[in-house]
């Protein structure tokens, strides 16, 4: 380690105390984003399963563009926003796709 000069030491002291004064550094707009998103994935399957009908036709229609169903089943379904995609890939990621079968595998 080198020795610092006296100038040196008082001016990084002067950053460090205008630092710590200002308190915590806040997090930057992408950061806060992120958050509110890893929040949303984490609660999307408890706020679906205590939504109302209304609500749960609200929440659709925001992700998505247009749904498909057919014999009260969705069969197509396009995001409002190619954004969404990590989204909704990650939550059913999480969540996992039956087998139209079921869970269960199927007996002969």
């Amino acid at each position: 380690m080198r020795d610092i000069g006296r100038e040196e030491y008082v001016g990084r002291r002067r950053e460090l105390e205008v630092s710590l004064a200002s308190g915590p550094t806040q997090p930057s707009y992408a950061e806060a984003i992120l958050v509110k998103a890893a929040r949303l994935l984490n609660d999307l399957g408890e706020l679906w399963s205590k939504a109302t009908g209304a609500e749960r036709t609200e929440l659709a229609q925001v992700l998505f563009a247009s749904i498909r169903v057919r014999d009260k089943r969705i069969v197509s379904a396009q995001l409002a926003h190619e954004e969404y995609l990590p989204l909704i890939a990650a939550a059913e990621a999480r969540v996992g796709v039956a087998r139209p079968e079921g869970l269960e595998p199927p007996t002969l």
